[in-house]
């Protein structure tokens, strides 16, 4: 009985880019589920937003840039929550800016969900101040946007150049915390840098 030969099926594997960006969506993951598993006080869920807030961020970053895609961040005030009063709080999430076929041979830009990553909500008693160009950002003569108040591209360039974010809690014994864009295109949070800036100066 003759054996009939088989051909070899050519099966294609991942790119390197590909990889990293399952890499990176999967840190995306863990970033955003670490606020859900922590606990404590007013301050820890302070810090906790700001921590995750920044992590999350970075990330996205890092995502904009293997993937050429910009990104793009969008607030959505308590007030312009779908949910329930008692419910409502300060959102964000990131979108990506994608070229997309309309159907008629043409291509148009959109801004999309970037994938695995869910809108993130923080604490009620959280409250955010944002600042565009030096200006606070009256959300509230605007009427509800998805659109981004801030974006990353993957030149490692943003826009607006000057942007800020207070984050306060209604804890009146709290300072106010800030995250802002540094010279190297990043988002920090200026009072952890500074208090790292200081322990190392007392080092030297």
């Amino acid at each position: 009985m003759l054996m009939q030969a088989c051909s070899p099926t050519r099966t294609r594997g991942f790119t390197l880019i590909e990889l990293l960006v399952v890499v990176l969506i999967i840190g995306l993951l863990t970033t955003g589920a670490t606020l859900m598993l922590s606990g404590g006080g007013p301050r820890k869920d302070l810090h906790d937003s700001i921590e995750q807030f920044v992590g999350v961020a970075h990330q996205v970053s890092d995502l904009s840039i293997l993937t050429g895609e910009p990104m793009g961040l969008v607030l959505t005030p308590p007030l312009w929550s779908e949910q329930a009063v008692d419910q409502r709080s300060w959102q964000y999430r990131w979108r990506r800016f994608v070229e997309m076929p309309d159907g008629n041979g043409n291509y148009r830009f959109d801004w999309l969900e970037v994938e695995g990553l869910e809108p993130i909500a923080l604490n009620k008693e959280i409250e955010l101040f944002v600042h565009l160009e030096g200006s606070e950002w009256d959300w509230e003569a605007n009427p509800p946007s998805d659109e981004p108040v801030f974006v990353l591209y993957p030149s490692g360039e943003a826009e607006p150049l000057m942007f800020e974010i207070e984050f306060a809690h209604k804890e009146a014994s709290l300072e106010p915390q800030h995250v802002l864009l540094d010279r190297s295109g990043h988002l920090e949070w200026k009072e952890a840098l500074d208090d790292q800036q200081a322990r190392e100066a007392r080092f030297e």
